[in-house]
């Protein structure tokens, strides 16, 4: 019987994410569901320049998301593991960057499927996997299929789990639920049931394994969180219903033991991506940029788009304007404020609990009691921040990477209700306490709607005169802003009479079907409402290959772009179509990269967007192509005799630099710097020229060659051909007249190797930020090969860890 009812609860939310997902569903023949339309702004991807986005904010999908999937895809295909992206910053890690999610099970069905089947599966896969456990959880802490399964769809299509459905987020969600789930079946299971010992075991570190490898370390971090401190609370909770008895403690003992066990094989199953990303953070410049001021507290002014979301507009609507993303464009946007959003259902039942007979419900009084420290956490009151951030890693995380942690909590709380109310729990309450509760809805949609009409009043004129839109824009907008509020008004008011005829209803019938009214309210309120949130976007807008695109290819001969100017080109977006780029975005950023670029180029902040030119950058970088429609960058270009102009589209201009260095050359001059800053000098030095002579930060082995800075002897020439490259290798043929170096243009990063006639060679950092070998006289075969120790360590904990999981298991079920 409890199996029929899981399996139909499991039918029940399937049958609403195919709702959610009714759109893209009806265009698998010509659409995709993905945001890649938004790559129309940018010129050389146009195709209609009247043509608007479906949804004009998740830049970071079309930049960063898609691009690696179609990168590790192509990979893959290929018989490669996706450990290196070549294509931009002139080289970065791929595996190690974690967000993208080489190894997460929602990346799995971009290497076996199409594209547009991939992305709707993972999506799917994604929003089930926190939804069935959220019911499975609930189930299991006693409360009945309807308040289950309004728990699950709640957290299911929670503002946070949908916004940022197309980013890795939501699928870590499942280290939390997954997790809470088995660590109950751990806690009430008969520990002489071994295979239900094993088995809660096996899901607890399978969960935080996916969780973890799902590609949002900071989101993890935060759902991580909760499990111990929820631990503890059972714990306590069993001892005191036990009388404390030694065979409880014994029991208890041997939970803990394998919980911890489990969560230290999870971290071993994770390893293969975990060793790489902490040796890419040791090098990154991610954490010198990130400071306790990154933590935003939760602004209270927002308030009101805890009941109607879409007051400041909606970028996921054509006819909204996009108010609440020109109040603080750098750190506020609609993801980042509607990620708490679950509802004005779902909070008035969470609140209402108090007065269902649930005060006395340890359940619900922890999970009350998390959500509200989780407020005074986001909204930083009493200063609470400064004393959470002395938990290790907390002062670099955002408080938004949190908010899975509130609308679990919430939910549950809100299910809570739905039971009492369901299950006559709550009959025996006097009629004011009723009244009381409905009293407090209309209170929370009345001030919800004054609050509204504040923030309209307030900030909506003043944003509207900021943007240059027409009177039949404005129109528009406020005919979707009042259609918005009355759609919410109308359900608000409606879970209202189902609750109240709830309490005064005698027949289980009808408490039957006024649950499942509940329950189809807060799907309308959320999933319904937040649906095509993702859109939808015909096939021939995602990365089409367009006659500039072909000329870019052309001109560039494989050498990296400068781009620089407005809606042209940004970092990743170069991926699809295997274009190279300087410039490269990942959270993390190699920081000798990033330091020399900023150097050079001005670059302000990670993604290397070019400041000011720089004709020595230039030759360090090996650009031969530069791209542009910022006139104050020529006019400083023009300065040199040495840019000459390629290609003329309507938007921009492309340019050869004829003084390029090539990206593969040899030198026979040296200079040894002792430090980082030392080379950096060197490297701006007037009399410093790239194309014969390179700064080695490495003495002793520079040392070898030569003693500071020589001549060039007249007559010296060599000559590097390229005879094979792939994202991880390349075969080169290097002719010197003398020993010397191969200077590569290749991002300096642990794990590039080299090989110089069969034989091992070092490879040197060079110019500050790239690569350099040892080259004898004479002709060499040359291969430079990326194989990071990193990963192989990490590989071989995997492994070490499936085995020892394995045999664990086997042993456990022995004995038993």
């Amino acid at each position: 019987m409890r199996a029929s009812k899981t399996a139909q609860g499991a039918l029940i939310l399937v049958a609403l994410l195919l709702i959610f997902f009714s759109t893209p569903l009806s265009h698998l023949a010509d659409g995709i569901y993905s945001p890649a339309d938004l790559g129309q702004i940018y010129a050389p991807l146009n195709l209609d320049v009247s043509y608007w986005p479906a949804n004009t904010l998740p830049f970071d999908v079309l930049q960063m998301i898609h691009p690696w999937l179609l990168l590790s895809h192509d990979q893959v295909q290929h018989g490669q593991v996706p450990l290196w992206n070549p294509f931009n910053g002139n080289g970065v890690p791929l595996l190690a960057n974690f967000q993208a999610g080489v190894f997460s099970i929602f990346t799995l069905p971009h290497y076996m499927l199409p594209f547009n089947l991939a992305a709707l599966l993972a999506a799917l896969l994604k929003l089930f996997s926190v939804g069935f456990l959220t019911f499975l959880y609930l189930k299991q802490i006693g409360l009945g299929q309807l308040a289950a399964l309004f728990g699950g769809s709640a957290f299911m299509f929670a503002g946070h789990n949908v916004v940022w459905l197309a980013w890795p987020n939501t699928g870590v969600g499942v280290a939390l639920v997954g997790g809470l789930y088995f660590l109950e079946r751990l806690l009430v299971a008969d520990s002489e049931n071994a295979r239900l010992f094993i088995g809660s075991l096996v899901g607890l570190c399978l969960s935080l394994t996916i969780g973890l490898l799902a590609g949002n370390p900071e989101t993890f971090y935060f759902c991580a969180l909760p499990l111990p401190i929820y631990f503890v609370f059972r714990v306590v909770l069993i001892l005191r219903q036990s009388g404390n008895s030694p065979q409880t403690r014994r029991r208890l003992i041997r939970v803990a033991s394998g919980c911890v066990l489990a969560v230290l094989i999870a971290a071993g199953l994770a390893g293969a991506q975990l060793v790489p990303f902490f040796e890419y953070l040791t090098h990154s410049a991610a954490l010198l940029r990130r400071k306790e001021s990154w933590q935003l507290a939760l602004q209270f002014q927002f308030w009101p788009l805890s009941i109607f979301p879409d007051v400041l507009g909606n970028p996921g609507q054509r006819a909204s304007l996009n108010l609440i993303g020109l109040i603080d464009p750098a750190r506020i946007n609609y993801n980042e404020v509607n990620s708490l959003y679950v509802g004005g259902t779902t909070l008035f039942l969470a609140v209402i609990g108090v007065l269902c007979r649930l005060r006395q419900v340890i359940y619900y009084r922890f999970f009350g009691i998390v959500a509200i420290l989780w407020l005074l956490f986001a909204m930083n009151i009493f200063n609470v921040r400064a004393l959470l951030n002395v938990i290790p890693g907390m002062s670099l995380a955002p408080y938004t990477r949190s908010v899975p942690i509130w609308l679990f909590a919430v939910s549950c709380c809100a299910a809570f209700s739905v039971d009492a109310l369901t299950n006559k729990l709550s009959e025996r309450r006097e009629s004011w306490q009723r009244i009381v509760a409905l009293t407090i809805g209309l209170f929370m949609l009345i001030v919800g709607a004054i609050g509204a009409y504040q923030l309209i009043a307030g900030q909506s004129g003043s944003l509207i005169a900021q943007l240059p839109v027409t009177a039949a824009q404005v129109e528009s907008h406020v005919a979707v802003l009042v259609t918005h509020l009355n759609v919410l008004t109308l359900l608000f008011g409606a879970a209202l009479v189902v609750i109240a005829l709830l309490w005064l209803s005698q027949s289980q019938r009808t408490r039957h079907w006024s649950g499942a009214a509940l329950i189809v309210i807060v799907f309308l309120e959320t999933g319904y409402l937040l649906k095509d949130q993702n859109p939808t976007i015909p096939r021939s807008l995602f990365y089409p290959e367009t006659a500039a695109i072909q000329q870019l290819r052309t001109l560039s001969q494989d050498a990296p772009l400068l781009v620089t100017g407005s809606n042209l080109f940004t970092a990743n977006l170069n991926i699809p179509y295997q274009l190279s780029l300087v410039s490269s975005y990942d959270a993390l950023d190699i920081r000798y990269y990033d330091e020399l670029s900023t150097a050079l180029f001005g670059a302000p902040g990670p993604s290397h967007s070019i400041a000011r030119f720089d004709e020595r950058g230039l030759q360090l970088f090996s650009i031969a192509t530069v791209v542009t429609n910022d006139t104050a960058f020529y006019t400083d270009a023009a300065t040199t005799a040495a840019l000459t102009r390629q290609a003329e589209q309507h938007f921009y201009n492309v340019y050869h630099y004829d003084h390029a260095v090539p990206r593969f050359h040899v030198v026979y001059q040296a200079i040894s710097a002792s430090d980082d800053q030392q080379a950096l000098e060197q490297v701006q030095r007037s009399d410093f020229n790239p194309s014969n002579t390179v700064v080695l930060i490495d003495p002793a082995a520079s040392a070898v060659h030569f003693s500071g800075l020589r001549s060039l002897s007249l007559g010296l020439e060599s000559q590097v051909v390229l005879n094979s490259e792939t994202s991880t290798t390349l075969q080169l043929t290097a002719a010197a007249d003398q020993s010397g170096y191969l200077v590569l243009a290749k991002t300096f990063y642990p794990g590039w190797k080299a090989r110089v006639n069969g034989v091992e060679q070092p490879v040197l950092r060079a110019n500050y930020a790239f690569s350099a070998i040892p080259l004898p006289k004479g002709e060499n075969r040359v291969e430079f090969y990326y194989d990071p120790d990193s990963f192989k360590i990490g590989a071989a904990i995997s492994l070490s860890s499936t085995i020892l999981g394995v045999l664990l298991i086997a042993l456990y079920l022995r004995r038993r």
